[in-house]
């Protein structure tokens, strides 16, 4: 079985060439890619099954490209992820968020760097409802 995988900006696709097959999960799904280079083996680690996601194998004189691809596209996914995980991290809004952090600084367990670094960054956050 051939697959084909496509790599866009919120989800990564498996088309499959040999059946009507076509597979997508987002990169909040993705946790890791790792890379067998002895075996041309690629694991998809991801919450679920996907068959497009298993058992993936590239050609020897492919899989350095494809290795390399993908770790340049790495650096996105996890930004994507980061920010996912901002959205849950967020409580309450900006201002209850800021005295809680401020109730931390005052009682010494983060630093004024981290107050104000946390503060900025709540900041800048657009809540959308």
């Amino acid at each position: 079985m051939r697959w084909i995988y496509i790599f866009t900006n919120k989800q990564m696709i498996a088309i499959c060439c040999n059946e009507d097959g076509v597979e997508a999960i987002d990169y909040t799904s993705l946790k890791n890619i790792i890379f067998v280079p002895d075996k041309t083996e690629i694991f998809f680690n991801i919450e679920g099954w996907y068959r497009g996601f298993s058992d993936v194998r590239a050609e020897k004189e492919n899989l350095e490209f494809t290795q390399h691809e993908i770790e340049k596209i790495m650096p996105y996914i996890r930004e994507i992820q980061e920010k996912e995980a901002q959205k849950k991290k967020f409580l309450g809004s900006p201002a209850e968020e800021i005295r809680r952090f401020k109730e931390l600084w005052d009682d010494g367990i983060i630093t004024e760097e981290e107050f104000e670094d946390r503060k900025r960054e709540l900041l800048k956050f657009k809540y959308v409802d």
